[in-house]
């Protein structure tokens, strides 16, 4: 079993100090913020949890954040510029693995899963069950061959609606 966990804004119980933040603050790590958040913190819901959940598999799959360049975020958070593909950093990613992980990185919170349980199902589809659902060994963990990394797989089409992968 994998777990990540950020306990970057954890609180502080019973510190004696009535608030860690100011109203306004930008609190996160921008490469796994969703734009909502970044915008306006009060109006996130689960889907900013997909967001940056799918900015930590992006991450995994590509061995790089998304918005590694200085800048880029910000050129993101004002419609600049978009998540680049998965597979433009790591051609070898199954196109349905590819949508998937896209399909949670969409800009508009409607657009993307709804909660993590779609996406997780969604992961699982495009996967294969058996695949989702095989142990994880450690030795299955070695890094990308040179082979694997020369392999390109088909190019998937990002989708425009998580709802998109339900339809093919």
């Amino acid at each position: 079993m994998v777990k990540v966990s950020d306990f970057g804004l954890a609180k502080v119980q019973d510190a004696g100090i009535d608030s860690l933040t100011t109203s306004g603050a930008l609190l996160g790590t921008p490469h796994y913020m969703s734009p909502e958040q970044a915008q306006d913190a009060k109006r996130v819901d689960a889907r900013t949890d997909v967001y940056s959940l799918g900015m930590v598999l992006f991450h995994a799959l590509t061995g790089a954040p998304a918005f590694s360049r200085s800048g880029s975020f910000m050129a993101f958070l004002v419609g600049q510029a978009s998540v680049p593909a998965v597979q433009q950093a790591a051609p070898w990613v199954p196109p349905d693995i590819a949508r998937a992980v896209h399909a949670a990185l969409l800009r508009t919170p409607d657009l993307r899963w709804p909660n993590l349980g779609e996406l997780e199902l969604g992961l699982t589809m495009a996967a294969g069950f058996e695949m989702a659902n095989a142990p994880l060994y450690k030795a299955s963990l070695a890094p990308i061959s040179q082979a694997t990394r020369a392999e390109a797989a088909p190019k998937a089409d990002p989708p425009s609606h998580w709802e998109d992968l339900l339809r093919r």
